[in-house]
């Protein structure tokens, strides 16, 4: 109960529509606390945003252009026989 009041001292004003929303994110903080190393726990939450917001499709990566140009890759590759 401590945990949950001190988060909702932090915010200004609570409505009832949005306490659940509040409530999970109390929830999913403190799952994350018990089930993950300190450090590692920002950088969990944003890989699980991303999951939940992240609309990515296949035509989507197909038509994007390539950051490099392949050719001069292979080039370059067949130059450094690696």
């Amino acid at each position: 109960m401590t945990e949950i009041s001190n988060y909702l001292k932090t915010k200004r004003e609570v409505s009832t529509r949005h306490l659940q929303h509040h409530m999970n994110f109390i929830r999913y903080r403190k799952i994350l606390k018990y089930t993950i190393e300190y450090l590692e726990i920002n950088e969990n939450m944003y890989i699980e945003t991303l999951k939940l917001n992240a609309k990515l499709k296949s035509n989507d990566v197909y038509n994007t252009d390539l950051p490099i140009d392949l050719e001069d890759y292979k080039k370059w590759y067949s130059e450094h026989n690696l």
